[in-house]
């Protein structure tokens, strides 16, 4: 986070520190730790992809995502609980971080990002 801060970019960098600890049950209630990162419980997280998800909520072109199947999957083998061995989560977990964010920052009630297609659980 600090190479972040110190190139001073034109974007708002937050650091997140995601926990096995039960949500908050506030919508968004993250809690700062005290290094300044928001402490967000895993399942908060990816409840908020999940009901995204359900509610149609997000898009994402098939075309103009480059990694789709590999997001698919990464959607497809997510689990609220702990991290099966050998499975890459990086793309699943970037966008539910950005996810939870829109959810938890804006009032507008639609995000284009997703392509309708059934992603199957989360």
């Amino acid at each position: 986070m600090d190479l972040f801060h110190e190139a001073r970019l034109e974007a708002r960098v937050i650091g997140v520190q995601i926990t096995g600890a039960s949500p908050s049950g506030v919508h968004g209630g993250s809690r700062p730790t005290p290094s300044g990162y928001q402490s967000l419980a895993r399942m908060e997280l990816l409840t908020s992809l999940q009901v995204a998800i359900q509610t149609e909520r997000i898009q994402i072109s098939m075309s103009r995502c480059g990694e789709w199947e590999i997001l698919i999957r990464e959607l497809e083998n997510l689990r609220f609980e702990g991290k099966s061995r050998g499975t890459q989560d990086d793309l699943a977990f970037a966008l539910a971080l950005a996810v939870w964010w829109e959810m938890r920052s804006s009032t507008s009630s639609n995000t284009a990002l997703f392509h309708r297609r059934s992603l199957g659980p989360v």
